[in-house]
């Protein structure tokens, strides 16, 4: 454990919600609440390994999708 605690002050409640320092999102990247899926959150990923390849495909994968 680092410490580091996940927030997000610059968004309501409403839009994200942390729950136990993590994130709820769907497929990693979208809040579930949003009625639309204009809101992509990116790099909240946590893998085992390095987690810079990870991050690295979820924003081409992020890219691709809103393209």
């Amino acid at each position: 454990a680092t410490g580091y605690k996940v927030k997000f002050p610059y968004l309501s409640d409403d839009n994200v919600r942390v729950i136990d320092n993590q994130v709820q999102l769907y497929k990693f990247k979208y809040p579930p609440q949003l009625p639309h899926p204009t809101l992509a959150i990116l790099g909240v990923v946590q893998p085992i390994g390095p987690g810079f390849p990870v991050g690295e495909m979820h924003c081409r994968w992020t890219a691709r999708h809103m393209a």
